[in-house]
């Protein structure tokens, strides 16, 4: 395994729970600090770039129902620079609701100078027709 920081070392062992304990990306007993410690986790295996991070944040986005956490898994997710997640959020981007897509796009916006990846955007939301949506690329895409 890749070297990896002591954050994400932790958050890699918090989501790979044993499946008798509270499963997530991240486990506490109070909400509050539950919400905060998954976005920590979260954030900490997106930064991770390791290749069994995509799966974790993925089957974390697809238990997980609070649009705050699943807004940071989309961010986790683009933070991993991998090609199975940059795909994961385009299919977001293009088949999800209007607000699912506008989280993904601002997730994307970590690709904003990368040309490719404006293009395919470009094309989704030509083919979306979103007024909304293109505003979000317009404010998260500015060079």
């Amino acid at each position: 395994m890749k070297s990896l920081s002591s954050r994400a070392r932790i958050a890699f062992a918090i989501s790979s729970s044993p499946p008798h304990r509270p499963r997530g990306v991240a486990c506490s007993t109070e909400r509050a600090s539950s919400d905060e410690v998954a976005d920590r986790a979260a954030l900490a295996l997106g930064e991770s770039r390791i290749p069994a991070a995509f799966g974790k944040l993925r089957e974390a986005w697809e238990r997980t129902v609070r649009p705050s956490v699943r807004r940071t898994l989309l961010l986790a997710l683009a933070l991993l620079r991998r090609d199975e997640a940059l795909e994961f959020l385009m299919n977001r981007l293009e088949e999800d609701t209007e607000r699912v897509a506008s989280d993904a796009l601002a997730a994307l916006a970590l690709y904003a100078r990368d040309d490719s990846v404006r293009d395919r955007i470009d094309k989704i939301l030509t083919k979306r027709k979103s007024a909304a949506l293109r505003a979000v690329f317009e404010k998260e895409f500015k060079r």
